[in-house]
């Protein structure tokens, strides 16, 4: 009985209810206004080019890259397509030499589409190295680092879709362990979360209501790390498309960070787009790499549908009635258990194995620490 009315009277002495500041309203215009611009982009293109730079202190370690991305989005068929190429690249760890472009021709890239996705994991442009996973369609993994380019994703709000944050927001507004501060400055919505019981965790989203409510900056901590995002936009066909973005994860003491920058080039909106721009060539998949189909176990090798004749048995399977029509790529099927006996890297490619496994880990981290942190 004693011990009881002790935990009550803890509960009594620590209950905290909601601080609830400014105008709510002003989100649920925010939102609006996002998705109007979102919905209107029916078709997009274009080109980015992305710095990646990741270092940590413990193990002397620095990497730089620069990519070349590709990219197309229909909505209609709930459909995108990127390639990703590495131009430049450095790498330093301590007990190694340094690596200057020994990731230069690197690719990754992916496509999906209302019932397919593939998936070109990095790799040499070597078709021996280039395994390409398909199967049913699944949703994206979204990070801040990962070697992945799904532009809609530049629309979200925490890696998640802005509808869907703003209706959280305002559902939990008044929850005992919410506090939420909604100011107004101009065109600028500021949102702020957080912050009374752990002043060091907090999140800042920055709204323009001139840019059709998008997100412009946010900067977000935890008791050990925190993260920013500033992002400029570019009135496009009647749309807001991101022109500029500047990413960075790190620890609160510097011995890790993470830091992406995206330019944006060549941009089109709701223009027709031809159906070759969402193929496995598209992707980047050089001819002779290695599909292995998860649905049928099956494996093929890729062959453009430019260089190979259409013939019947030329179709990739299971990808008849894609709204993409991804049946115009080709492929040729060989023995499942023969696939592998020509796939070895090559012997100068060796160095970069310890790169690879770095890099894999650091922008799988770095992207996927803060995607469980929603706000």
């Amino acid at each position: 009985m004693a011990r009881s009315v002790l935990i009550c009277l803890v509960l009594l002495v620590t209950e905290v209810s909601a601080e609830v500041t400014g105008d709510l309203s002003l989100l649920t215009k925010v939102g609006d206004l996002q998705q109007a611009n979102i919905q209107a982009i029916q078709k997009w293109t274009g080109q980015a080019e992305i710095k990646i730079h990741t270092s940590e202190t413990k193990d002397d370690y620095d990497f730089t890259e620069t990519v070349a991305v590709e990219f197309a989005y229909d909505a209609a068929d709930d459909a995108t397509c990127f390639s990703w190429l590495v131009t430049e690249s450095f790498a330093r760890k301590r007990g190694h030499d340094d690596l200057v472009d020994s990731l230069k021709g690197y690719r990754a890239g992916a496509l999906q589409t209302k019932e397919d996705y593939f998936n070109m994991s990095f790799a040499a442009p070597d078709p021996r190295t280039v395994t390409v996973m398909a199967g049913g369609r699944v949703e994206p993994v979204i990070g801040g680092l990962t070697q992945s380019f799904y532009p809609m994703s530049y629309f979200r709000i925490w890696h998640e879709e802005s509808d869907k944050y703003f209706a959280r927001k305002l559902k939990f507004a008044n929850e005992e362990w919410m506090h939420t501060h909604v100011s107004q400055e101009g065109d600028l919505v500021i949102l702020d979360t957080g912050g009374r019981e752990y002043p060091k965790m907090k999140k800042r989203f920055v709204f323009d209501l001139s840019k059709s409510g998008l997100l412009v900056e946010f900067k977000g901590n935890d008791l050990g790390r925190g993260e920013s995002q500033t992002q400029e936009y570019e009135l496009v066909a009647g749309v807001y498309l991101p022109v500029h973005t500047v990413y960075r994860n790190a620890l609160l003491d510097g011995s890790e960070v993470g830091e992406k920058e995206v330019h944006w080039t060549n941009e089109t909106v709701n223009e027709p787009i031809p159906e070759s721009a969402f193929s496995l060539e598209a992707m980047g998949v050089p001819a002779g790499a290695n599909v292995r189909d998860s649905r049928s176990l099956q494996s093929y090798r890729f062959t453009p549908s430019s260089i190979t004749s259409n013939s019947d048995d030329s179709a990739m399977p299971n990808s008849e009635g894609s709204a993409t029509q991804v049946e115009s790529v080709a492929a040729e099927q060989v023995a499942p258990d023969s696939v592998d006996s020509d796939t070895s890297l090559p012997s100068e490619q060796g160095q970069n194995s310890w790169l690879i496994v770095l890099l894999g880990l650091v922008l799988g981290l770095g992207g996927l620490t803060w995607w469980i942190r929603k706000g």
